[in-house]
């Protein structure tokens, strides 16, 4: 399969938009469920998920519902998202291509906690008995890019990491690079790069961290910079993630889950 991956809010979905328009079938619902009408402001132009958002695997093919079965042989060029968690559970026979959406841990925290504050109003989570708690986002950046790192180095399917940045900044370009490298029509790409709507690329205002301190964030930006630059598994990146991870094992933030209206984790207004 053509596995689009990353984390939430990273770009996964506008990654799936461009290559189903650049004519790849696809598994995933624009909008699934109620979505449209209640999260559409998260995502105009639509999510493009599935039940394999979980990954690709026994629990999710066969479809747990339909019993559809998807088979290696016949999904080399099929296209569907996955996000990091469901990525390193896929069965590596349907890992065909993987392209990884990588977007700072400041956009991302931003991004997510705009995102739960409007999940929570049109959910009413303060009316309900069992209410959602979270990791702090900037620690759930760290696990899983770590989680990603990790996989890809283990693993060793094809793959390319693009940072978001670089697909809004250099929308041709980036383009060009992974249509030829998916087997793709590269002469679609000055098309397709016109459909990016420059206004999306929102939550990039600076954020600070009520969790983690400034050695630790720098952590965070050493390997995210790599990233940038175009050199994601650089040995001094890949230390920093490295020492960050083991600092969260020590501290125990990967156990620290707080109530989704805990400031730690709140929203701000959209």
């Amino acid at each position: 399969m053509l596995i689009v991956t990353g984390t939430k809010r990273s770009g996964t979905s506008l990654w799936m938009q461009l290559l189903i328009s650049a004519g790849y079938k696809h598994v995933g619902t624009k909008f699934p469920r109620n979505w449209e009408e209640k999260l559409k402001a998260a995502n105009p132009n639509g999510f493009y998920e599935s039940e394999l958002r979980k990954g690709v695997y026994w629990e999710t093919n066969p479809h747990p519902q339909t019993g559809r079965y998807l088979h290696p042989k016949n999904t080399s060029r099929l296209l569907t998202k996955v996000f990091i968690p469901g990525l390193v559970k896929s069965d590596h026979a349907f890992l065909s291509r993987v392209v990884c959406s990588v977007r700072p841990w400041q956009q991302y925290s931003r991004s997510v906690r705009k995102m739960r504050l409007l999940e929570s109003q049109v959910f009413e989570w303060a009316t309900k008995e069992k209410q959602p708690a979270y990791l702090p986002p900037e620690v759930e950046w760290l696990k899983e890019n770590f989680m990603l790192v990790r996989d890809l180095r283990v693993r060793g399917y094809p793959h390319r990491v693009v940072p978001h940045s670089q697909l809004m900044t250099s929308p041709e370009a980036t383009l060009t690079k992974i249509l030829d490298w998916v087997g793709g029509d590269v002469s679609k790409a000055p098309e397709l790069a016109k459909q990016i709507d420059p206004s999306l690329y929102r939550n990039r205002n600076p954020q600070v961290s009520a969790v983690l301190k400034p050695e630790h964030l720098a952590l965070l930006d050493t390997w995210q910079a790599c990233v940038e630059a175009g050199d994601w598994g650089n040995l001094e990146g890949l230390k920093a993630l490295n020492e960050a991870w083991s600092i969260g094992l020590e501290k125990g933030w990967f156990e620290q889950i707080y109530p989704w209206n805990d400031p730690r984790i709140a929203g701000e207004e959209l």
